[in-house]
């Protein structure tokens, strides 16, 4: 069906990929997807309605665009780590000069890669415009699906955090920081 407001997507189910799981505001918990050609198949055969995905580069790589209908432009489900794990007793070994190049290279590839986001969005997006309806939530629509669907689930998790010893609620205070929502207290 259209997709017009956020009551609109309660009762959708999504395929979401990278660690990116959502809740509805029903609280019921959209499943995580096995294998990238689930979404597609599971679009075209009617048993998955969304796919959630942190860029426009994996929704063009699975061509999601030519099975779904609408793309929502301002609805960030999370983001996809791209972490580089360097073994610690390796890393101590290393010379300095070696160490600071490393340091050195950090900025030149956290750079290339938001340049590689920001070149698949300026060619993804009018080809997304052509073919799905876009959609934008209010700020207010925005604020009920995180109260409905992302606090829920944070506090669960900040609960298990304390339970073993370890500061949840300064760690989700301080993602909400730097994602630019407001700290809880």
């Amino acid at each position: 069906g259209h997709i017009q407001m956020l009551p609109d997507l309660a009762d959708r189910t999504a395929q979401c990929r990278a660690g990116l799981q959502l809740l509805a505001d029903t609280r019921r918990a959209l499943e995580a997807a096995g294998i990238p050609v689930a979404v597609v198949t599971g679009a075209g055969t009617g048993t998955v309605d969304a796919a959630a995905f942190p860029s426009t580069y994996a929704h063009q790589s699975y061509r999601t665009y030519e099975v779904g209908k609408w793309f929502t432009e301002n609805m960030a489900l999370g983001s996809v780590g791209c972490p580089t794990l360097i073994h610690v007793d390796r890393y101590a070994e290393l010379p300095p000069q070696y160490k600071a190049l490393l340091e050195e290279a950090r900025p030149l590839a956290h750079a290339a890669v938001k340049k590689a986001y920001a070149e698949a969005d300026d060619k993804n997006i009018p080809l997304f415009r052509k073919k799905l309806q876009f959609l934008k939530f209010t700020p207010d629509e925005l604020a009920a699906f995180r109260k409905a669907g992302g606090e829920p689930v944070w506090e669960e998790w900040v609960a298990k955090r304390e339970a073993q010893g370890i500061p949840g609620r300064e760690l989700l205070n301080f993602l909400l920081t730097q994602a630019g929502a407001a700290p809880k207290s």
